[in-house]
């Protein structure tokens, strides 16, 4: 093969040090010039926008399962000069198994420089071995580093040196001693492999993109991982061939719609996105589900009807969930123009619905809220063989009704259309539908692919695009999604059949043309009883489709909730063998230029964290305080602990698989009271094992939990009716835990409670340090009761007076949540009131800080609106 060339990744000081001489205007006009550039020539190069990633398989997995990356299947590189290899890293919590090889490098089949990651403690530990013997690059890193973020790792092989060198951020450490020599034949392989003698199936879990192989400050092999599909990745720049067995390709969760859920509930279902709390409600004639896709948990709530009579939902009957009010309502707007409201705190409704059993006239009509006029609309529909145009507003305030009729050739009356509303509702857009021009079924219906801009506080209606889809027979599914750049994401499907899929598009009102992304979902199509929404989630980014049957024979609805990462991406990816580098540096320079420039702008307004404790006053005790639990002592509030009876910790004691198999007895059999069973701890823990060694696995790992405890009195392992439950004399052994599940279902939030609440969780929000999949529940279901009963005690009138107290209470809230909009509004204002203005300032500057860290937007509530009703 010929010569390889790869660039040494770093900072290139003499462009930083002389582009901080210019202006920042100067500055700022050349960053407008380069994006400039940028955006003309972005259509070019669309593989850019790619979702890039590669998920290696580890220690979770068979050891034939587990993936591997062959940078040259097809032969060798071979380097005349210094080299480099750079790629982004982040690690995956996998139990904490943080042991293996991220790449090894073989020269001449006969030497080997490896790169391995191995966890010591806290730390994890990052070190290059050369040959058979430790090198000098020995770099300790948090394991958080490497967890949160993607990172950087650039390894130099200075052949004119004989020297290896590993960059990381700003560390650079140096090792002496090369192996390797001028036009060796290098294998480079990423981790596991079969290569000869060199074949490892050590790996740690990991992610890896954009890996460079570069000489002489040029990168000629170019690696994003961004195929999304197949075996095969090719680098941009040369075309080259790597091949990886068992990839988890990152693209491809922004391709492939994952079913969450499926649930099969009882009569009609009204479904409701809540996109404040991430929570979906199905809303049934007894009771509610309301199910939570990020956690993917479900939770059912019953909930009173009327004394009078019974509740009664039609299949037509639709749900919307009001967030001014945190409520759900409900109508029939054909014949009765009366709101049903559910009440989430008392779980009853009121209102004057009475039920009916005449089927609605406006079925499949878009509805939305608009907070600029504080109204509910609707719009549209079909029913009695007749389509509507009629557009029905509810005054939230007043609860009046009152309706618009625009002009037929104006608005032609449809159903089956999608909605895309703004964050505010201040304006919407009415995609597509199936109708007549004169409203009459049986006068020529057609497919509609218009779209109208609707602004409720005009009552203004206009046609401003038509989509490119005639011919297709594609209505639309409910609610359309809309980012902040106005690209439309929608479902379409075929309403002439009844085994029909739904497809996700994308368009937008510059271009007609309509792409479709991901792959398709299943979707049972019957006018009157299926229904199909799209909903987005600022939470975990994602996109969520619902569809539902309501079956008439069983009397019966099965709802089906599917995810999909945002943004979504097309499940074809052609890879892009030009040579299109010059552009990527231009968009480099671009980013460097824009760096600079906020960097330089925003130096002087660095902000403080949260208010310390030590500034504020502390929460007034109650005479009840919670004993110090040293001895006989398991705590999980703050980190994971466990005391003997002497008071000595012995968590050191426990393995990491031990303390996950006691935590997952131990939560289990404190929740739910009734353990877990052998067939389920196999799953969990030896699946991979054969059922005689998963018993051995399973018997032994318990027998040396409970030698541990044998110090702990009271606490041991017990086979109770084929379930493994922990057995623990709660006189004689503290479990913080147990006392936060008695607590928070002790009932009234009194002053006592929360002083027994905020010191119970001082320390922590429940193991914030362990991360399994099947403790996510566990974790957010603790979270949210404590702080909905934090938040439900500063309600009081008298505590809203105690404005020290308030401000204590948001900090114990933003333990659990960070982002917690109420904790914000009331810290800040319970700080003006103290006359604290600096440090409600830095309370607002840090909350800002983190919103957009976690959300990549901006927050939209500035802090003179937070505190403009303080008096």
């Amino acid at each position: 093969m010929g010569q390889n060339q790869c660039r040494k990744i770093g900072r290139d000081r003499g462009f930083r040090s002389t582009l901080l001489y210019y202006p920042a205007s100067r500055v700022g006009l050349f960053l407008s010039i380069f994006l400039i550039v940028a955006v003309m020539f972005l259509p070019l190069f669309k593989c850019l926008a790619q979702i890039e990633g590669l998920g290696f398989y580890s220690h979770e997995t068979n050891y034939e399962n587990r993936t591997a990356l062959d940078l040259s299947p097809d032969g060798h590189f071979e380097f005349n000069m210094d080299f480099s290899l750079s790629f982004d890293i982040r690690l995956t919590d996998n139990n904490n198994q943080f042991f293996g090889y991220v790449f090894r490098i073989i020269s001449n089949d006969s030497i080997n420089i490896d790169l391995l990651v191995k966890k010591e403690g806290a730390k994890t530990k990052i070190m290059i071995v050369n040959g058979d013997s430790e090198s000098d690059i020995r770099l300790d890193l948090l394991q958080e580093n490497l967890l949160k973020s993607w990172s950087n790792i650039c390894v130099d092989f200075n052949l004119s040196t004989n020297d290896i060198t590993l960059r990381y951020d700003t560390i650079t450490m140096r090792h002496e001693g090369l192996s390797l020599r001028q036009d060796d034949k290098l294998k480079v392989l990423f981790g596991a492999n079969r290569y000869l003698q060199y074949a490892t199936t050590d790996l740690p879990p990991m992610n890896l993109k954009r890996i460079k192989l570069s000489q002489n400050d040029k990168p000629v092999y170019y690696w994003p991982l961004n195929e999304g599909i197949g075996t095969n990745a090719y680098d941009e720049i040369e075309g080259s061939r790597a091949h990886v067995v068992n990839p988890r390709w990152h693209a491809q969760k922004h391709q492939t719609w994952v079913l969450q859920k499926t649930l099969n509930l009882p009569g009609p279902v009204l479904p409701a996105f809540n996109k404040e709390d991430n929570v979906i409600y199905l809303a049934g004639n007894d009771s509610m589900a309301i199910v939570d896709p990020n956690q993917n948990s479900i939770a059912y709530t019953a909930y009173t009807a009327y004394s009078d009579s019974n509740l009664e939902y039609k299949v037509g009957d639709r749900a919307i969930y009001d967030p001014t009010q945190h409520r759900l309502l409900v109508y029939d707007i054909s014949h009765s123009q009366n709101m049903h409201e559910y009440d989430f705190r008392s779980k009853k409704w009121s209102g004057n619905y009475r039920g009916s059993q005449i089927i609605t006239e406006h079925w499949h009509h878009n509805n939305f809220i608009s907070h600029t006029t504080n109204k509910l609309y609707l719009i549209g529909g079909y029913g009695q063989h007749t389509f509507k145009n009629t557009i029905y507003s509810y005054d939230l305030s007043n609860e009046g009704w009152s309706q618009l009729a625009p002009d037929q050739a104006e608005f032609p009356p449809r159903s089956l259309s999608g909605l895309a509303s703004t964050q505010a509702g201040d304006s919407v857009y009415i995609v597509g539908g199936y109708g007549s021009r004169k409203g009459n079924q049986l006068l020529r219906p057609e497919f509609f692919y218009d779209v109208h801009l609707f602004v409720p506080k005009k009552e203004h209606l206009e046609k401003v695009s038509t989509l490119n889809l005639q011919g297709s027979e594609y209505c639309f599914a409910n609610k359309i999604v809309m980012d902040s750049l106005k690209n439309f994401y929608g479902l379409v499907y075929n309403k002439n059949k009844f085994n029909s899929r739904i497809k996700l598009v994308k368009f937008s009102l510059a271009n007609p043309e309509v792409e479709v992304l991901a792959d398709s979902i299943p979707y049972s199509f019957h006018d009157i009883r299926s229904y199909a929404d799209l909903y987005f989630s600022q939470v975990d980014k994602k996109l969520y489709t619902l569809t539902s049957f309501y079956n008439d024979k069983t009397e019966s609805t099965e709802v089906n909730i599917y995810s999909l990462n945002f943004p979504p991406i097309s499940t074809i990816l052609a890879p892009s063998r030009s040579n299109n580098y010059w552009y990527l540096l231009v968009m480099a320079i671009a980013i460097a230029i824009a760096v600079v420039y906020y960097t330089k702008t925003r130096r002087s307004k660095e902000t403080p964290g949260l208010p310390l404790a030590d500034e504020l006053e502390p929460i007034q005790k109650t005479a009840f305080q919670k004993p110090e639990k040293i001895k006989n002592s398991i705590l999980l509030f703050g980190g994971f602990q466990v005391f003997d009876k002497n008071g000595t910790e012995i968590t050191g004691k426990i393995t990491p698989l031990q303390k996950e198999l006691f935590l997952v007895v131990l939560m289990t059999t404190l929740r739910y009271g009734k353990g877990i069973s052998s067939e389920r701890l196999d799953e969990l823990f030896w699946f991979d094992k054969s059922k005689i060694k998963a018993r051995n696995n399973r018997s032994v790992n318990i027998s040396k939990i409970n030698s541990v405890f044998i110090d702990l009195d009271g606490c041991n392992f017990n086979l109770n009716n084929g379930s493994w439950m922990i057995d623990i004399n709660h006189d004689s052994v503290y479990v913080d835990y147990f006392e936060y599940l008695q607590l928070i279902n002790s009932g009234d939030v009194t002053a006592e409670f929360i002083n027994r609440l905020t010191d119970l969780v001082k320390g922590g929000a429940l193991l914030p340090n362990s991360n399994y999949e099947w403790l996510d529940d566990y974790k957010g279901d603790s979270s949210n009761k404590i702080i909905d009963k934090l938040l439900n005690f500063t309600s009081g009138p008298d505590v809203m007076k105690n404005h020290n107290l308030i401000v204590n209470l948001a900090n114990v809230i933003f333990t659990f949540d960070p982002i917690n909009e109420d904790a914000l509004n009331l810290q800040c204002q319970a700080l003006v009131k103290l006359g604290k203005h600096s440090l409600a300032e830095k309370t607002y500057k840090r909350f800002i800080k983190e919103y957009k860290t976690i959300y990549d937007e901006d927050y939209s509530i500035s802090m003179g609106e937070l505190i403009k009703d303080v008096k």
